[in-house]
């Protein structure tokens, strides 16, 4: 027999499965559209040396607004490359069997990244950055590189420095490297030492100098009577630069006599910028990390759009800056990118 409160619990219960219906494509949809409204169609990973220093602040910059552009989420991984290059093959691996569609990388070692990306699978793309390899021992059209050329950026530094003095014959230098398993620091190293000593300098030591503190390094300026400081590295020039404060405030008493040197750097975060503008740093090489940033992400969502096309290396660029020039404008689009 007809019974209207059947229909009536069949409404209701009908009514309810609509409504998760809904509210599972509602929470579906949040889950693939960002705040402005643009969808999420990939999944890309960062994997960098020392992920959460400021010198990667203008870099995370122009990911975020690549990403934000190219309906992009971005996974950053949380890394030191104290390991062995197969612990950071394994989180590259890692990265990939959690969804990543796409790995932006800047490989622990030269020598040890061809092995790294071998075997890597065939659907996921690479963009190395900053650290490059020699790809053409790799069979694999999906790997391609982003960063400043490591010999042209320390062959400008040298090359100023030698303006600056107008000779360097009898200049004794110290350079502080970055992280020596890095291959671009050591292309770095080996660029600015022959162009300074072709131009009569002499290079009173050269080491790595990430876990120096301000006093060991004045230990290796006053041991190697040291007349200028060249930091290769960003963290590197940081520490430099509270070095050369340091001995400033120390001679600023009368009865104190510490050597003062000059230093001279790379880097790109705000507090080396601060330096620069205080005279602390005499002048520094600033690659344009923005620009890396943005344009890694928009050469994988070019191909990642369209699997027909095909990634290409891309050179980014940079500028020598001082105290007097930082706020040129052609300089201040790199050392204060406008974005987010």
């Amino acid at each position: 027999m007809w019974n209207p409160r059947n229909i009536f619990n069949e409404s209701k219960w009908l009514a309810a499965i609509v409504t998760a219906i809904v509210i599972g494509i509602v929470v579906c949809a949040i889950d693939v559209i960002n705040v402005d409204g643009t969808v999420v169609k990939y999944q890309i990973s960062v994997i960098v040396d020392d992920s959460n220093s400021a010198r990667w602040d203008s870099f995370q910059t122009g990911l975020r607004q690549a990403a934000r552009e190219n309906g992009i989420r971005l996974n950053y991984v949380t890394t030191d490359f104290e390991g062995s290059p197969e612990q950071e093959k394994n989180l590259i691996y890692q990265e990939i069997e959690n969804g990543a569609d796409a790995v932006i990388v800047q490989l622990c070692s030269g020598s040890g990244g061809v092995d790294i990306l071998s075997d890597m699978p065939a659907n996921v793309y690479v963009e190395l950055i900053d650290n490059n390899v020699a790809k053409d021992e790799l069979d694999n059209s999906r790997i391609s590189y982003i960063g400043a050329d490591s010999v042209q950026v320390s062959s400008e530094l040298a090359t100023r420095i030698e303006n600056d003095y107008g000779d360097l014959s009898g200049i004794r230098i110290g350079v502080l490297a970055g992280n020596l398993k890095l291959a671009s620091v050591q292309e770095r190293i080996n660029a600015f030492k022959e162009v300074s000593q072709k131009a009569g300098a002499q290079i009173v030591f050269s080491v790595e100098a990430t876990e120096l503190s301000e006093r060991e390094i004045g230990e290796l300026v006053n041991i190697n009577d040291a007349d200028i400081l060249v930091a290769l590295d960003n963290d590197v020039t940081e520490t430099a630069a509270d070095y050369i404060q340091m001995v400033d405030s120390y001679n600023s008493y009368p009865t104190n006599g510490q050597k003062n040197v000059k230093l001279y750097g790379i880097g790109c975060s705000p507090e080396n910028l601060s330096d620069l503008d205080q005279g602390i740093i005499g002048g520094m090489v600033v690659i344009n990390e923005y620009e890396m940033g943005y344009m890694a992400i928009n050469s994988l969502a070019y191909v990642l759009k369209d699997e027909r096309n095909k990634m290409n290396d891309y050179t980014v660029g940079y500028a020598y800056v001082t105290g007097e020039t930082m706020y040129d404008e052609g300089n201040q689009q790199i050392l204060f990118p406008i974005g987010d």
